[in-house]
């Protein structure tokens, strides 16, 4: 048998292992790291480029919903990496979807796509809080509030149907247990009866497993 063939079929079969389980790893093969987390009012995304790779400019997206359009939220120019050491960056989006999940992605020049990160942003200080998102049972609610001042909550579906009618609870926070709540997104609204202070927040019920 030629072994020059041997050679070359023995590339083609390796190579296309890799193309097959390259999506399992949900890394692009130039970086190092891709992480994201809330600063107060903004989100922080941390990359890293592996020593040894480049590409010509990063630029982050955000999504909604991570299927549909992605806008670019903020851009490096320029080459990033390309020295024999891991080189780190930092990028910012300033205007992130409150009380919700946010969806990011590098595009790393023309080496195509990174993975796509969901963070959920909370609102600072003066709103509500809510977690674990996602939940699967119980939720956890906090908000600003005096020492057991009541406050009535209800729960709106995705199209804005009413799930639960008001219902009372305390300041500074509530632990609810919903295991019977269907999975999906959710709207909970925070009214105070006397001064009408409202606060609101999306939430995500989890799908439980089988």
């Amino acid at each position: 048998m030629d072994l020059k063939f041997c050679s070359i079929t023995r590339f083609c079969i390796t190579a296309l292992l890799w193309l097959a389980v390259w999506p399992l790893f949900g890394q692009h093969p130039i970086l190092e790291g891709f992480t994201a987390r809330q600063t107060g009012e903004t989100m922080r995304i941390d990359f890293a480029i592996k020593g040894g790779a480049s590409c010509n400019g990063v630029i982050l997206e955000r999504s909604e919903d991570g299927k549909s359009e992605f806008t670019p939220v903020d851009q490096i120019p320029g080459v990033c990496g390309g020295s024999e050491f891991t080189e780190f960056y930092v990028m910012h989006d300033a205007s992130p979807l409150w009380s919700q999940l946010n969806y990011y992605r590098l595009i790393l020049g023309t080496q195509g796509f990174s993975d796509t990160l969901s963070v959920l942003f909370v609102p600072p200080n003066g709103s509500m809080q809510a977690y674990p998102i996602p939940f699967n049972t119980t939720l956890q609610l906090q908000w600003e509030g005096a020492e057991n001042e009541e406050w009535l909550i209800q729960w709106f579906g995705a199209d804005g149907t009413e799930v639960f009618s008001e219902q009372p609870v305390r300041a500074p926070r509530v632990q609810l247990a919903l295991p019977d709540l269907a999975p999906g997104i959710y709207v909970v609204v925070l009214r105070h009866p006397v001064d009408g202070r409202r606060l609101q927040l999306r939430v995500l019920k989890a799908n439980l497993a089988p």
